[in-house]
């Protein structure tokens, strides 16, 4: 669809900077016409000015692909929110959060990926690193561990998702 729409923009353009005829010249600088007018058809026929405008212009072209082309390949985790319980409290990245339900959502602070969890008012944020599995997880699955007593959090897959969540320890 993003080539689709490039080469469409390419097309106009090409169709925009093309020189425009010797009559429509004439016509806009003959005796008579104000001066702007035929100051705008030298500007518009000007050779150099013109090779500037179609270098400016594929450049943004180019880097507005390049752009497109690398957002579409950032691992995004999952939209929407999810729901974990927690049996006991957990260590999950550097935080303690208490047993209970929680609504997790994933989200981005500048380049590093987070989850976040919220159980009623309360909202812990963890740093989170994204490994991508071999197919989508076909259930939930937490992996957990436990360090003297204490029961330590280290990633979750959700269902149907392309990613595991690994939490920053």
């Amino acid at each position: 669809m993003a080539v689709l729409g490039l080469v469409m923009v390419c097309g106009l353009l090409a169709t925009e900077f093309t020189t425009p005829s010797h009559s429509s010249v004439r016509q806009v600088t003959e005796p008579g016409t104000p001066a702007s007018y035929a100051e705008l058809a030298v500007l518009h026929t000007d050779p150099a000015r013109r090779i500037l405008m179609r270098k400016t212009a594929l450049v943004l072209i180019s880097v507005l692909g390049v752009s497109l082309f690398v957002w579409a390949q950032q691992p995004t985790g999952f939209t929407g929110s999810r729901e974990v319980f927690l049996s006991q409290k957990a260590l999950v990245g550097t935080q303690v959060l208490p047993a209970g339900y929680y609504t997790v959502t994933h989200g981005m602070e500048g380049a590093q990926h987070i989850m976040i969890f919220k159980q009623n008012k309360k909202e812990f944020r963890v740093k989170c690193d994204l490994e991508p599995l071999a197919e989508k997880a076909e259930a939930t699955v937490y992996q957990y561990d436990s360090v003297g007593g204490q029961q330590v959090l280290y990633s979750i897959e959700f269902s149907g998702d392309k990613y595991r969540h690994v939490f920053a320890r």
